[in-house]
């Protein structure tokens, strides 16, 4: 019998920390960058920073788009750095996938007699990486689509390239890796919930050790999300919270408690209200509360009202407390 034989779980689990830790990565240098070019975020539905670079560029000789085209090509080795590690944690993510029918998936192809008593299951050669996707669709009744099969490969054939030669001569953009890691866990982890496993990162991570554990962990989960509501559609927002598509997302006053790190109008947005529902539950702490509508004073937005307690409603777009403007 061969020893330390993969466990499903285990491999899912190393998988997506792997992925966040690129997520992590990407979203860091597309976050240093939407803070100094903060114009640059009205423009992102296009969903390709070094194209926006290249078309300011042909239109002005304004410093900013050679700043911006500079700070993307001094990425370039942090951004080779996360394609990697995306191509591995999709790796992983497949290899969970088959383990999870039977780990002795991962030895086709392999010379059974070199399988053997007590050999370390490590130490046995597995399935290609090309035959992954082939075998996941072969066991799984919902086959992976096209588009991450295509994607899938091309990151295989670039991260063979960065790991074997150390350099890619195509330029990386960052949004479009976050949006490959975005359709990946679309793809891997149809029964997770994206904000429910950043939370899971965020409580295992080495800075838990010196915080206040619970608190720290939504925090850095919010923190997080912020940034991402920066690069992202509301499409893709809905989808890594969980949210359905018809519902509209406002702030949550738990989470959002004491002006939060200052977040801006409109930003950090993780209560899910469905139309005409008159309660909600935040998407990241799990509280429920009630919900009112009505014109925000501050704002002017005719949004929903979340009930604070008492005589207090907090409008769920500004995060202006109701009672504070009454005459």
């Amino acid at each position: 019998m061969d020893t330390n034989i993969p466990n499903p779980d285990e491999l899912e689990q190393t998988a997506l920390r792997i992925y966040f830790v690129a997520f992590h990565q990407v979203l860091n240098i597309i976050d240093d960058l939407l803070n100094k070019h903060q114009l640059l975020r009205a423009k992102l539905d296009g969903r390709s920073i070094v194209a926006i670079s290249d078309a300011e560029n042909s239109r002005t000789t304004e410093d900013n788009s050679d700043d911006i085209a500079e700070y993307i090509r001094l990425a370039q080795p942090d951004l080779q750095l996360s394609y990697t590690l995306i191509q591995q944690s999709q790796e992983l993510g497949l290899k969970s996938i088959i383990c999870r029918e039977s780990p002795f998936l991962l030895l086709l192809g392999s010379d059974v007699r070199s399988w053997g008593h007590d050999k370390d299951f490590a130490d046995l050669r597995t399935i290609d990486a090309g035959d992954l996707i082939k075998v996941v669709n072969a066991i799984k009744p919902n086959k992976l689509d096209e588009k991450f099969s295509n994607t899938f490969n091309a990151l295989r054939r670039g991260r063979n390239k960065i790991s074997h030669l150390g350099q890619f001569r195509d330029q990386i953009d960052p949004i479009y890796l976050l949006d490959i890691l975005i359709d990946q866990y679309r793809s891997l982890y149809t029964d997770r919930t994206w904000i429910q496993d950043l939370l899971l990162f965020e409580s295992s991570h080495r800075h838990t050790i010196f915080t206040s554990a619970h608190l720290s962990d939504q925090n850095s989960a919010l923190s997080t999300y912020a940034s991402v509501e920066d690069a992202t559609t509301l499409a893709q927002q809905k989808f890594l919270l969980g949210a359905s598509k018809n519902c509209k997302l406002y702030r949550c006053p738990k989470c959002h408690s004491g002006d939060y790190m200052g977040l801006e109008m409109g930003i950090g947005r993780t209560l899910a209200v469905e139309r005409r529902s008159t309660k909600a539950s935040c998407l990241i702490c799990l509280e429920e509360f009630s919900i009112k509508y009505r014109q925000c004073i501050f704002c002017r937005e005719r949004v929903a009202f979340i009930d604070r307690g008492g005589d207090e409603d907090m409008c769920g777009y500004c995060g202006e407390k109701w009672r504070d403007h009454q005459p």
